[in-house]
């Protein structure tokens, strides 16, 4: 299952955005949706989510302190969310002030997931990332 792509779509008064079809024909199953890292919401895939905590608990002991935290602070942001008949989602209202959503949102494919972020938040991550793109592949290249 894999999610690639950048969309625009509108958030509706109640919380509700389209996801585009594109996403949409690699969603299957129960959907977990939550804050993400960098001020984005992140959508999984019950199967793909249980594969990321899965590669962090495996990454280090189990009784690493520090797995338990990172287990524990990303399972709690996650809700289940459904599509609706019209292949909508529903932001929970708490998500939408704290990451001040409204209007136009980006809707990104980022492989194994889904982010929804503020058009603004995204336009200013996307140049800070696009600005150090080949620094940071570089690194990642060296093992750094």
């Amino acid at each position: 299952m894999s999610f690639y792509g950048k969309y625009l779509h509108n958030i509706d008064s109640h919380g509700r955005i389209s996801l585009p079809s594109k996403l949409r024909q690699s969603l299957n199953g129960e959907l977990l949706l939550g804050k993400g890292l960098d001020g984005c919401l992140a959508l999984y895939t019950v199967k793909e989510y249980d594969l990321f905590i899965e590669k962090i608990i495996t990454s280090k002991s189990f009784a690493s302190h520090e797995v338990r935290d990172v287990k524990r602070a990303l399972a709690r942001r996650m809700m289940p969310v459904e599509l609706d008949s019209v292949s909508r989602i529903t932001i929970p209202k708490d998500l939408i002030d704290e990451l001040m959503m409204k209007g136009s949102l980006v809707i990104t494919g980022v492989g194994d997931h889904i982010e929804i972020w503020e058009k603004n938040a995204f336009e200013v991550y996307e140049k800070k990332t696009n600005d150090s793109l080949e620094d940071i592949l570089e690194k990642l290249d060296n093992g750094s």
